[in-house]
């Protein structure tokens, strides 16, 4: 009887899991979606100031089909575009916070039934864990980042782009957890560039990676969540069994080992690792320079002489509140370090930024960062070239997943904390 309620349980679960994403795209397909048997309205300045209006309210849903519908009158519309790629960042959030309720609420449903035994009852579907994930990233998740990429390239394309606009306010699990301060700028087109491309090299990387494992053995930490008086090291303690199981389970051997993808799109996702260093640092420089509004917009700085310029003593400011003193003084280093390593990642690629030689990025760079913070230069890492670039042009996880189960296995095997640091550090030797 209790291998029928178990089976019956993960079977129902697994149901409900797919339910949910099978509903979730008519969230965000439904967003576009224009009534049939109604004229259009021709006035894409109307209705461009509409959906900002939307925005400014934490709207995505409904500015996202506005912008949608002055689009389609003016496909050009930079204002149209950029309304849409905000949209797009509030209705992310807002997908995020549905799939977050659901296992709660899944989690809360499963909260009576005793872990115990479970990851030996439990039966694999036809269909893994992680290709289910892979499955319905590629559904939701590619067609709003494309969406969102494709806007901001068409904005680019606009030497003088500008989205006049006061705020948008984001709100997560009803409550107000960042607004975006306007007007935006050329300048915020580089670093929302970089954000874009740092999610489409994660997704890449994502796909790249078998993540199929055997779904019951996260059961075992349900007691713990489920728990009124929730013991923090307990659950860290099952959760390092369960990564245990699960790295050494031998009916998923290939568990975190490359795809059949990860040949193509692996290289693909080390160039947009650099190029999103790139835009960081690049963001940057165009505002200390002054070349759009830097008075004004996401980034900025503080102008404080007006002449457009950034000057010692002025620092940037982020979403219009100056950055710390202490933050100002680290950039420089932290610039160096994003700049050096973007080069090792684009090393081998079309845009390799020097194909005579090897680009490799020496982690002694991080002596830039500690001589920043200590003020003065004390050069405690070594040198040592990795060959970023390398890793993603010929992908093989097999030894990052070694390290990986060698450092589950020290915090599983060992009881107390002087005991695991002192396997950690053999391990590095």
């Amino acid at each position: 009887m209790a291998e029928t309620m178990t089976t019956n349980r993960c079977s129902s679960c697994v149901k409900a899991f797919l339910i949910f994403w099978l509903v979730a795209p008519a969230f965000l397909i439904g967003c576009g979606e224009i009534k049939e048997g109604r004229e259009p309205v021709a006035d894409v300045e109307g209705l461009v100031n509409q959906g900002k209006a939307f925005l400014e309210l934490g709207d995505g849903k409904a500015a996202h089909a506005t912008f949608v519908t002055a689009q389609t009158l003016s496909p050009q519309n930079t204002d149209a575009a950029f309304g849409i790629l905000l949209s797009d960042v509030l209705l992310t959030v807002k997908l995020v916070e549905s799939a977050i309720d659901f296992a709660k609420n899944f989690l809360g449903g499963q909260s009576s039934a005793s872990a115990e035994g479970i990851e030996a009852d439990y039966h694999h579907n036809e269909q893994g864990a992680g290709d289910t994930i892979h499955y319905y990233l590629k559904q939701i998740f590619d067609p709003v980042l494309a969406e969102m990429i494709a806007d901001r390239n068409l904005c680019y394309k606009d030497a003088g782009f500008a989205f006049e606009i006061r705020q948008v306010p984001i709100y997560f699990m009803g409550k107000n957890i960042l607004t975006l301060k306007g007007p935006w700028d050329r300048n915020d087109l580089v670093w929302l560039d970089g954000v874009l491309r740092l999610m489409d090299g994660a997704f890449k990387m994502i796909y790249s990676m078998d993540l199929n494992f055997d779904f019951g053995y996260l059961f075992l930490v349900l007691p713990d969540l489920s728990s009124a008086n929730l013991d923090v090291l307990k659950l860290l303690d099952d959760l390092i069994g369960a990564l245990y199981q699960i790295l050494h389970d031998p009916e998923y051997p290939d568990f975190l080992l490359t795809t059949d993808e990860a040949i193509v799109l692996m290289p693909e996702a080390g160039v947009d690792f650099g190029l999103c260093l790139q835009d960081l640092v690049e963001a940057q420089r165009r505002v200390a320079l002054g070349m759009a509004m830097p008075a004004e917009g996401i980034l900025s700085f503080e102008d404080l002489n007006g002449n457009g310029v950034k000057d010692p003593g002025e620092n940037f400011t982020i979403n219009g509140a100056p950055v710390s003193d202490q933050l100002e003084k680290l950039l420089p280093a932290v610039d160096q370090i994003l700049w050096d390593a973007r080069a090792s990642l684009l090393d081998g690629s079309p845009l390799d930024v020097d194909p005579n030689r090897p680009n490799t990025w020496n982690i002694s760079d991080l002596n830039l960062l500690i001589a920043a913070l200590l003020g003065f230069n004390l050069p405690i890492v070594p040198d040592m070239e990795i060959d970023l670039g390398g890793f993603f042009a010929d992908p093989y996880f097999s030894s990052a997943k070694n390290l990986v189960t060698e450092l589950v296995d020290c915090a599983y095997d060992e009881s107390n904390p002087a005991d695991i640091l002192l396997c950690l550090l053999q391990l590095i030797k």
